[in-house]
């Protein structure tokens, strides 16, 4: 888990980064990324809101260099919409 951005009374914020990378023979070689930002409010748990992304590409020879696989996503989770009741996430992918 990421170090939290800052240590004030107020919000802190968590990005969080790591790096994809890996093949197979059936989709080649590829990479990407996976990151989250997440908003840490005192009081409210597990946070206020969080944004996670990630990204995937692999490349693939035969004979000409083409991409044989991509996925992506973007994550918006806000667990407490209404506070101990309502929690929403939405996916675009």
């Amino acid at each position: 888990m990421a170090a939290p951005a800052s240590t004030g009374k107020g919000p802190d914020y968590e990005f969080t980064p790591a790096p994809i990378l890996g093949g197979s023979s059936d989709v080649g070689i590829g990479g990407g990324v996976l990151a989250s930002l997440a908003r840490l409010d005192p009081g409210i748990e597990p946070y206020t809101y969080r944004l996670e992304l990630a990204t995937t590409t692999t490349f693939k020879a035969s004979g000409v260099e083409r991409v044989s696989y991509q996925d992506y996503y973007l994550l918006l989770s806000l667990p407490n919409l209404v506070r101990d009741r309502l929690k929403l996430e939405l996916r675009l992918s």
